[in-house]
């Protein structure tokens, strides 16, 4: 990979931070690549580190509440 990400390098890079369950052919179509390229793509950006993971972000207070209540299983 270069060390400066291209165009399509960005756009992979903020697609998934508006939308993180983005299937890969999605990705492809919104930033134009096909999928094969894309995949590839997202594959390069994790083994040089500019993508580091993926996370769901959870709301506490949801978790939290039942507990509270008793309801925590």
């Amino acid at each position: 990979m270069n060390p400066r990400p291209d165009q399509f390098d960005l756009a992979i890079l903020r697609e998934p931070q508006a939308d993180g369950r983005l299937s890969n052919a999605e990705l492809a179509a919104r930033v134009g690549l096909s999928a094969a390229p894309c995949w590839r793509r997202v594959r390069t950006l994790e083994q040089a580190g500019f993508i580091t993971g993926y996370r769901a972000i959870l709301d506490r207070q949801k978790i939290v509440s039942p507990l509270r209540n008793g309801l925590g299983g």
